[in-house]
């Protein structure tokens, strides 16, 4: 895939790579002959740049100089440049290290190509220039310039084919005047960047060697025929960084950059290619492995993945998809690899047909997505009403949790005296949801209701049990128990969702039809600045901004029908309801 790092003003940005450069070597081997690394980009044509990179032109391009002239082409930036690094497939990397020349040299062929082929995506989405006051305006530049430094171990002399594309922070825009680059949009980009990469690389091997590939995981496919054993044998810096995360309890990004610099050994020095591809065989030949095992079938084809698949696909995340996603949804469907022009035309295809309903400038979504989202909300507005829970109870419940808040207490009132099918209750982290939740199980269960609670993930259904007394489980769970009738539903039944806004809209419109159904009652639980949806969402976030009252600081229930606006559905912009009045809020919780 691809990774970003940015080099800060102020330090000595290159001295690594001019080491690299000047000694005409890969980092992690001594190789003689190794060819020097090249520049690459539409900017460095520009620069006169071309060949070979030496380290008096590398410098001048990350200190912002023409290499040619020595004049300053852009001042003082923050950021000097980047280092964009491409990673082929583990396979990909032991197919080169393990084959005779002629493999390793198609393999290095299609690496190359598919490197350009994610500088041609870059340049055509995320070379932009702000113009203007405050940089308001934006305008395409003329491209990148970065010095391409291939190398093909990792630090602990594994095969680890991949690219270092050291980057300058600088284009020119449509005034021929050169400048920062735009750096949001490069960071915004480089994730579909490295589904180019993986795909055309894909492509190319299937064309080169005839092998055939597994379907694409985050946008990378392993080759058929060279099993996980082999490829983890091989990756002794995965496990290491993997072992160092379970030993600190961490599974974060954060915390496996830190397991990366942690478990970081020194870089071997001196070793030949030679002797590398000798002790690899050797392991290989101890796993019993050998690349002339991998098939080949002349050149496997990728099936063309019909319309309706693919929109499918990009929605089961995502309620809306822009142009990104879609690139990265065909760069993956296509098992065996395209050729960048090949997903620029099938991407294009796509949008402009029958399965892509644009609801937003550059926002889509589906006819499928759009259907289950307005019978969703159908159901909530005709749903019939609920069996709601005398005052006296809930009175009672408040009463004997006397730390309970005003919002909190007006919280449980609404959510269990009313006879709503479903109330919203919105409330920061720390504003006491499940605190609150545990008075109106108390009172859901003196009027003779089961509560029955449920939340996207494991860990938050228990947290919601322990901290509620309702007994909960995971939606996927509840789902099939439903499903399959090992559960019912009854009038009498109360479900509360915990992390709603962490609950795709398929989950949401199938709970829907069962509480619909019995006339049960559905309470969704929600935080404003939660993260978005894992699966495709924006139901939680449906309600019409139109329709929110403000008094008091606070929303009422009682003048706050649900009144959902399909006007509103896929909205990336609605974070469960009044987004504008919530992204502020003056009080911890409300009920919609």
């Amino acid at each position: 895939m691809l990774s970003i790092a940015k080099f800060g003003a102020g330090l000595d940005p290159v001295g690594y790579y001019l080491e690299i450069v000047a000694a005409g070597r890969d980092d992690y081997y001594l190789a003689p002959g190794e060819a020097h690394g090249r520049w690459v980009g539409s900017a460095a044509t520009a620069l006169g740049l071309d060949g070979e990179v030496s380290p008096e032109d590398l410098r001048a391009m990350l200190e912002g100089r023409d290499p040619r002239t020595g004049a300053q082409l852009v001042g003082w930036r923050k950021i000097q440049g980047f280092d964009l690094t491409l990673s082929a497939p583990k396979s990909v990397s032991l197919l080169w290290g393990l084959g005779d020349n002629a493999t390793a040299d198609e393999v290095v062929a299609a690496h190359d190509e598919a490197v350009l082929a994610a500088i041609a995506y870059l340049e055509a989405e995320a070379c932009t220039v702000r113009r203007g006051r405050e940089g308001r305006l934006r305008f395409p530049g003329i491209g990148i310039v970065a010095a391409a430094l291939r190398h093909r171990t990792s630090r602990a002399s594994d095969p680890n084919l991949h690219a270092h594309l050291v980057t300058g922070n600088m284009t020119r825009g449509p005034d021929d005047r050169w400048s920062a680059l735009f750096t949001t949009k490069l960071y915004g980009h480089g994730r579909t960047a490295g589904f180019v990469y993986q795909s055309v690389l894909r492509h190319e091997l299937a064309s080169r060697l005839g092998v055939s590939f597994e379907p694409a995981v985050n946008g990378a496919g392993e080759i058929v025929g060279i099993p996980m054993p082999v490829r983890r044998a091989f990756s002794r810096r995965r496990v290491a960084i993997e072992k160092a995360m379970v030993e600190h309890g961490v599974r974060t990004a954060h915390g496996a950059e830190i397991a990366t610099l942690d478990t970081r050994p020194t870089k071997p020095q001196g070793v030949s290619e030679i002797d590398l591809r000798a002790d690899w065989l050797e392991q290989a030949s101890e796993l019993d492995f050998g690349v002339d095992a991998v098939p080949r079938r002349g050149r496997p084809l990728s099936a063309v993945v019909p319309d309706a698949i693919l929109g499918r696909a990009l929605t089961d995340r995502d309620a809306t998809f822009d142009r990104r996603k879609v690139i990265q949804a065909v760069a993956e469907s296509a098992t065996q690899g395209l050729a960048y022009p090949q997903v620029v035309e099938r991407v294009d295809a796509f949008l402009a047909g029958a399965e892509a309903v644009l609801v937003a400038p550059g926002l889509w979504t589906t006819p499928e997505m759009l259907a289950i989202e307005a019978e969703a909300l159908g159901l909530a507005i005709g749903g019939g009403r609920t069996r709601p829970v005398a005052l006296e109870l809930v009175r009672a419940a408040i009463d004997a949790r006397r730390s309970l808040s005003a919002e909190q207490c007006h919280a449980v009132e609404a959510i269990t005296t009313g006879d709503r099918p479903v109330v919203l209750v919105v409330g920061h982290a720390g504003a006491g949801k499940t605190f609150a939740l545990d008075a109106a199980r108390a009172a859901w269960q003196a009027a003779g209701l089961e509560p029955i609670g449920t939340a996207l993930a494991a860990r938050a259904a228990r947290q919601l049990q322990t901290g509620s007394g309702i007994p909960s489980q995971t939606i996927a769970s509840l789902l099939l128990d439903l499903d399959t009738g090992r559960n019912t539903l009854t009038a009498s039944s109360a479900v509360v969702v915990d992390e709603t806004g962490m609950v795709g809209t398929r989950n949401i419109h199938r709970l829907l039809k069962h509480t619909t159904a019995t006339g049960a009652r559905l309470v969704l639980v929600g935080d404003p600045k939660q993260l978005a949806e894992i699966e495709a969402g924006g139901l939680f976030a449906a309600r019409d901004e139109g329709k929110c009252n403000r008094q008091n600081g606070s929303i009422r229930p009682e003048i706050m029908p649900i009144t959902w606006s399909p006007s509103s559905l896929s909205s990336p912009t609605a974070i469960m309801g009044c987004r504008r009045f919530f992204s502020t809020p003056p009080s911890d919780m409300r009920v919609l």
